[in-house]
């Protein structure tokens, strides 16, 4: 009904010709719908003109929901694509073959929002992939082409498509930069930053992140600005720096409330989560992860959901409500099954076997925990298969199978220190000295114990457990902190098992 007056839809509702409903919208009955598809493809030139009227009214709507997208409408805004996606979908096609790459890079921030935030990542790349390839060879269509790219890179990026992602978004990269385009490259560095991240290229997911932050800031933009402070803070998170990354994540919720985006506000809600966890502030945990929960609800986001769901069964583990982490930990299993989200489902999976090994269910904790690595070892991610093989070893050890155990823990140890997962590297020292003091080899539990402990990166959790096992032992914590002493004990321990 593009561009139709209210007198006239409502002679044809009056007519019976057409149907209005409560939401606002009009509907053709099908039969009506298909005659009248039959007399317009009879005159091309009346075609034509009505689906360029149609696709110009649909690029405008799109066009002018930008703003709600990242605002606190979002909601509205979201539900409103999700109405309007099949005729959406008719103008975007419309416009891909027409390549009015004016009209496709106006449209693409709004596409990417809801494709981005309804965690429909590889549909709304495929979207932005088909529009980018109409463009290419186009003369001076590189800044349009750019806008597409970086985006369709981007949602690549969260589909875990990493290589893909990496090829687009330094495409987009090299046409920007020789362009006075400041928030467009910040958004594109963003992208390149969480490929490198994920690729454990600290240095240069850091460096990407850092010149994306002087962008936003030269630009004005706090919503940019929160992205870029909040991936910082995740890189520290992941090097084990946390008091590095606090005060980074604490300033991109701050410049998140001043973009008045309620989505930019979840990622570093859960990452304040998870530092809280790591060190033992357990209700400062569930409080962050309640609330990104809560907004993740609303948006209906559900990539988000699956991880807030698991991250608040963890606070409830390790608080033992285990009947509550339980039932948090399938939610989350069935959401990332349902997402597609394997990671996300082996997390899950090993979730719960870790919980099966608080409650004395050690074969039930294999079993889970066997399944979680089998997909973690085939999607090759190193992260996730460093603490499957964390937990199968703290259920063997709890079974007394101390052979096995440390077994498993020099797979995961060896792992940790190839891609610099520091915080787990300490994990796994201290539980692997448990099953080396248990097998009679209390000098190396020892050495394992101390040097845990001398690293800023141990978990409060572990913190506790080494010290009363180093007690027992007889032996005293260090004095100081020492990072160096990790990675020199397990690798020592390693070269002599």
């Amino acid at each position: 009904m593009a561009a139709a007056e209210t007198v006239t839809l409502n002679s044809l509702v009056g007519k019976s010709l057409l149907r209005h409903g409560a939401d606002g919208r009009y509907d053709l009955h099908e039969t009506l719908r298909q005659y009248a598809a039959e007399k317009l493809a009879a005159d091309a030139e009346i075609a034509r003109a009505v689906r360029e009227t149609h696709a110009t009214y649909y690029a405008q709507l799109l066009i002018g929901l930008r703003a709600g997208l990242r605002a606190a409408g979002q909601v509205q805004a979201l539900n409103r694509v999700q109405c309007e996606l099949d005729n959406a979908r008719l103008a975007w096609e419309w416009l891909i073959a027409r390549r009015d790459g004016p009209a496709l890079a106006a449209c693409a921030e709004s596409l990417y929002q809801f494709f981005n935030i309804r965690s429909r990542f590889l549909e709304g790349a495929g979207w932005l992939g088909d529009a980018a390839a109409a463009l290419e060879g186009m003369e001076r269509a590189e800044g349009w082409l750019a806008v597409l790219l970086a985006r369709q890179g981007s949602l690549l990026q969260r589909a875990r498509q990493h290589e893909e992602a990496l090829a687009v978004l330094e495409r987009s990269q090299a046409l920007l930069s020789g362009m006075d385009e400041p928030l467009e490259m910040g958004f594109c560095l963003i992208g390149l930053g969480g490929v490198h991240l994920r690729r454990k290229d600290f240095e240069q997911a850091l460096a990407a992140a850092r010149q994306a932050q002087a962008l936003f800031e030269h630009g004005g933009s706090p919503d940019g600005l929160s992205y870029a402070l909040y991936l910082q803070g995740l890189i520290f998170d992941r090097m084990g720096e946390f008091e590095v990354a606090r005060p980074l994540v604490e300033r991109a919720v701050n410049a998140a409330r001043q973009s008045g985006n309620p989505r930019r506000m979840i990622a570093p809600l859960n990452l304040l989560g998870d530092i809280a966890c790591s060190q033992g502030d357990y209700a400062t945990a569930e409080r962050n992860f309640v609330d990104a929960l809560e907004i993740s609800r609303q948006l209906d986001d559900r990539f988000n959901l699956g991880i807030l769901v698991n991250n608040l069964a963890t606070a409830y583990h390790l608080t033992g409500r285990y009947e509550l982490a339980e039932g948090a930990y399938r939610e989350s299993l069935l959401i990332c099954r349902e997402q597609g989200d394997q990671d996300g489902e082996a997390l899950a999976l090993n979730n719960l076997g870790e919980l099966a090994v608080a409650r004395g269910k050690y074969a039930e904790a294999e079993s889970l925990s066997l399944q979680a690595l089998a997909i973690a070892e085939e999607l090759g991610e190193e992260w996730t298969i460093i603490v499957c093989l964390y937990n199968l070893g703290e259920a063997a050890s709890a079974a007394g199978a101390h052979a096995r155990a440390l077994e498993r823990y020099r797979r995961g140890a060896a792992l940790a220190l190839e891609v610099s997962a520091v915080d787990q590297a300490a994990r796994i020292a201290v539980n692997a000295a448990h099953s080396l003091w248990l097998n009679g080899e209390r000098a190396a539990a020892e050495a394992l114990w101390q040097a845990a402990l001398a690293h800023p990166a141990i978990e409060q959790a572990e913190r506790e457990k080494a010290l009363g096992w180093l007690a027992e032992l007889g032996g005293t914590p260090p004095e100081a902190e020492d990072e160096a002493l990790l990675e020199a004990a397990l690798r020592r321990w390693l070269e002599e098992s």
